[in-house]
């Protein structure tokens, strides 16, 4: 986060999960204050546990 917050980060590839849905708003907000591509570029996010179908979309979208 360090490299993020003094902007030689350009895409952080993150998969978001949370208790609920107002978390993740929570951490959407908070990333905006970085200069880095959103969660919402193809990321997984949701509520619950991260999964092996979360890491496939994630890994998918990586290669896309």
């Amino acid at each position: 986060m360090t490299a993020a917050r003094e902007g030689n980060v350009e895409d952080l590839p993150l998969i978001i999960k949370a208790d609920s849905q107002g978390s993740i708003e929570a951490l959407r907000s908070e990333m905006s204050k970085f200069h880095i591509r959103s969660a919402r570029d193809g990321r997984p996010e949701g509520v619950g546990g991260v999964n092996e179908s979360d890491v496939a979309l994630a890994e998918a979208s990586e290669r896309s």
